[in-house]
């Protein structure tokens, strides 16, 4: 159970970024 919250918490800590990025050039193709 441990260590499948780990690996959850690791793919949540992957995907922030990258959600963050693709809003962020996202908001560039709108705004820039």
């Amino acid at each position: 159970v441990r260590s499948e919250q780990v690996e959850d918490n690791r793919n949540k800590g992957a995907a922030a970024p990258f959600f963050s990025r693709l809003l962020y050039h996202i908001q560039l193709g709108i705004y820039g």
